[in-house]
């Protein structure tokens, strides 16, 4: 059963020959996400990799290298890595050829969004939607990612559209697809249980052969995961990092429900299960194995929240309020920031707090339809599998091909309700108050969240590339750029003057490092590189009392103290 069409959108279909303009959009699709990846590759970031990324890739070329099997219980969602192990394989090492597939997998994912849209409204609704999808600018900033965003996407939406074919072997095969996508992205395990209860109830009499089959699909996949974490690590397990994922989102020093950093842990993929695991053997006093250091961890978090039950609410709450606002909260890049060396970010306006109150007018005017509830109950559940744990942009675009076939829905309903003979005028007014209510929510600046910190962020992570790999001057201008923004962070003066260092430009070293002490008279290293300019600028006086802040600071510091003595005993010679 699919929406009743507006005639208007009627006389359109009779006009529109889908693979003509499907074509089309496909085509400006494309033509957008490569005229992205070319942009991305005058950048440093295109050969570069940082956080999950680097973490992804050095797996995958360890996998390309031979190592097929690992030696551990998966800490993360495997899928991924073995698919860049398999293009590195069979291509050689080449992030471009990364991006260029993930790109097909983009406008696949284009595709499957016009037949979910074709499926529910006709073809003009899934015109609207793949063309919305083709523009919608995170779509394009995650699939050049090298990241599992992009795959986890479409093994999602692939799944429920072959769910919505009323035959056995969809339903089979739709059961391995989102078992890929479990394996991509382990929150999708949630809705496992909601589709299949779907296949179950769709038809008057149970369809039990449906379901069976479509968790036959699901074990197909995961089932060999579970006896190679057993074979290696001794546990069925999936993965074994859901507790510390889940204690990462809900602990006492989480305030903002994004990824916020715990004292004990690196905020780096490579650290993360050293220092969780460290920091919960140190506490239990035993060694402890992937799967009890997962459930450790859990039970952690719950502890936390049923001790501060009114802390734990708010801070759901506050994860809602993100998953659901139109701000992209960054993880390992930043849509913002890159939106600054992408032509294409900047012109892409299409954005979730558009989509989202179309989407709501979308579901509700098709809630007859059970493609309609089964869609709602995916994003609905999907969502809180999210808010569960923490947010993250990148976290909600496995949604956002449902959502923007919900929103080209709630478009057509509008269409509708606007030129049919019996105008609803109170409909349309109830509709129009609706959408200025879910905009009003979903465009709020949030007050707990700081996006003014992000791009600098941004800037101080492209300066410390800089440095890196020897482009001192550029990263001085992007350390500029970052304390223009936050003029009071001793941390990024302190930064900078090392770069001003290596380009000689030691005035300009010496304002830093002086601003950096007077923003923070305890920073140590800042006194003690300062004592260091001065001594060989043969400011005796002045270095010796930078020193002697420093040793102040740490007096157990014997080489500091030593190298003290001989500057006060050569100026009194």
């Amino acid at each position: 059963m699919r929406v009743r069409v507006p005639r208007i959108l009627q006389r359109m279909q009779a006009r529109f020959y889908p693979p003509r303009y499907l074509l089309a959009i496909l085509v400006l699709g494309g033509f957008l996400r490569l005229a992205h990846l070319l942009a991305l590759r005058s950048t440093l970031w295109f050969d570069n990799l940082d956080l999950d990324p680097a973490y992804y890739d050095a797996w995958a070329q360890r996998i390309a290298a031979g190592d097929w099997l690992g030696s551990q219980t998966f800490f993360v969602d495997p899928f991924y890595p073995y698919f860049l192990g398999t293009l590195y394989r069979l291509f050689g090492y080449s992030l471009l050829v990364v991006r260029l597939a993930q790109l097909g997998i983009g406008l696949c994912t284009i595709a499957l969004v016009f037949e979910l849209g074709r499926r529910m409204g006709g073809r003009v609704i899934g015109l609207v939607a793949a063309f919305g999808y083709a523009v919608y600018g995170p779509a394009i900033f995650n699939e050049m990612e090298v990241e599992k965003t992009a795959l986890a996407t479409f093994f999602l939406l692939a799944a429920v559209t072959l769910v919505l074919r009323k035959n056995s072997r969809a339903a089979f095969f739709g059961g391995i697809v989102l078992a890929l996508g479990v394996l991509c992205r382990g929150n999708i395990l949630a809705l496992v249980v909601p589709i299949g209860l779907y296949l179950l109830l769709r038809e008057k009499r149970w369809d039990v052969p449906g379901m069976l089959l479509f968790l036959a699909g699901c074990y197909l996949i995961l089932l060999p995961v579970l006896w190679r974490n057993h074979y290696v690590g001794g546990e069925y397990v999936l993965t074994a990092s859901i507790g510390q994922n889940l204690y990462q989102g809900n602990n006492p020093y989480n305030t903002g429900g994004n990824y916020g950093q715990v004292p004990f842990v690196r905020a780096s993929p490579e650290f993360e299960e050293i220092d969780y695991r460290a920091e919960a053997e140190t506490r239990v006093g035993k060694e402890l194995t992937p799967g009890q250091l997962s459930s450790y961890w859990a039970t952690e978090a719950w502890r936390h929240m049923r001790s501060d039950p009114g802390f734990a609410a708010q801070m759901m709450w506050r994860k809602l309020e993100l998953v659901l606002n139109n701000y992209e909260v960054p993880d390992n890049q930043d849509y913002y920031f890159l939106a600054g060396f992408s032509p294409v970010l900047r012109l892409t306006h299409l954005s979730f707090g558009w989509l989202l109150p179309l989407a709501a007018l979308g579901i509700l005017s098709s809630w007859r339809q059970r493609e309609s509830r089964l869609i709602a109950a995916v994003l609905l559940i999907y969502t809180a599998a999210v808010v569960a744990f923490f947010v993250s942009g990148r976290f909600r675009l496995p949604a956002m091909p449902f959502l923007v076939v919900c929103a080209a829905l709630g478009l057509g309903w509008l269409v509708r309700q606007a030129t049919e003979p019996k105008r609803r005028h109170i409909a349309l007014v109830l509709a129009a108050v609706w959408l200025v209510l879910c905009a009003a929510f979903t465009f709020q600046e949030l007050p707990f969240y700081d996006r003014e910190a992000n791009i600098v962020i941004g800037w101080r992570n492209l300066a410390s590339l800089q440095t890196r790999v020897g482009r001192l001057a550029d990263a001085a201008g992007s350390y500029e750029r970052a304390l223009a923004l936050q003029t009071d962070s001793d941390l990024l003066n302190g930064e900078v003057a090392l770069v001003y260092l290596e380009l000689g430009r030691l005035d300009d070293a010496e304002r830093a490092l002086v601003r950096a002490t007077e923003l923070n008279p305890d920073f140590i290293d800042a006194w003690v590189i300062l004592g260091q300019l001065y001594e060989d600028t043969d400011r005796t006086k002045l270095a010796i009392a930078s020193f002697q802040q420093a040793v102040t600071l740490d007096p157990t510091d014997a080489i500091l103290r030593g190298h003290l003595a001989v500057l006060q005993n050569a100026s009194t010679q």
